[in-house]
């Protein structure tokens, strides 16, 4: 069934899923009713005849390629499709919706200074959460651990680490 999976537009890419039943609102979300009914596209068996795919995406691409994501999705809730952008990383990072929950999280490292990771994965009062320290450097909590943890001497930590082991 079409359209279904991931797409080119002016911008990127993005996903949707018609689903056979959905199809109506595909054709509301081209502004182009008519084809609810088309019986070229109005079930998924007329779908599958040959050339009704073809007939299709010369309305469809030229639709797609000339808008952005955020048109389409725009659209595509609009009209009640099941649809999505696929975003890259700076997308992601900028992207309102994390921003506006507070996802990010600012983390000076010792290494690397400040940068920006993903934050709290569930926003809850009654879970709160915090960052308590960065990631570890390579071998920071060595002595902790070995020696505090699993009863090694500070000499066998010297030893494991002269051969190389830690």
């Amino acid at each position: 069934m079409y359209p279904f999976g991931a797409f080119p537009c002016a911008d990127g890419y993005f996903e949707i899923a018609s689903l056979g039943m959905l199809w109506p609102t595909v054709a509301k979300m081209l502004d182009m009713p008519e084809l609810a009914e088309d019986p070229r596209f109005s079930n998924p068996i007329a779908q599958q005849m040959p050339g009704h795919r073809q007939q299709f995406e010369e309305i469809w691409y030229p639709w797609i390629l000339e808008r952005t994501k955020k048109e389409i999705i725009a659209k595509g809730q609009e009209a009640g499709c099941l649809c999505g952008p696929i975003n890259n990383m700076e997308e992601v990072l900028n992207d309102p919706h994390f921003r506006e929950r507070g996802f990010w999280a600012e983390i000076d490292h010792p290494m690397t200074g400040v940068l920006t990771y993903p934050g709290r994965p569930i926003k809850s009062d009654e879970m709160p959460w915090v960052i308590r320290r960065p990631a570890p450097l390579l071998g920071e909590h060595n002595e902790e651990i070995y020696c505090k943890m699993l009863g090694y001497t500070k000499e066998d930590l010297v030893k494991l680490k002269g051969r190389g082991l830690i």
